[in-house]
């Protein structure tokens, strides 16, 4: 599995949605937010407010602007290469 770490240092909108499509999270997250995800398989996250935000994979960031249009980032977890 892999474990997923976000930190959003600005209120952002946040969405997680695991390979079947289920969703894991969705909302607004306050400022200051960090959360954990295990993934099991691959899941799809969207980030919006991109620019204060943070991602990374088992421990290694993950470059945001590479996934990012305009202020939101799309990022595949679990799929190489958009995992890192």
């Amino acid at each position: 599995s892999t474990l997923a770490r976000t930190l959003f240092p600005y209120t952002t909108l946040f969405r997680s949605t695991g390979a079947s499509g289920q969703r894991i999270e969705y909302g607004l997250l306050p400022a200051g937010s960090v959360r954990d995800y295990q993934i099991s398989g691959n899941a799809s996250l969207r980030i919006g407010n991109v620019r204060g935000a943070a991602l990374q994979i088992d421990g290694q960031a993950v470059d945001l602007a590479q996934h990012s249009a305009g202020n939101v980032a799309r990022v595949q977890v679990g799929a190489e290469p958009a995992m890192r």
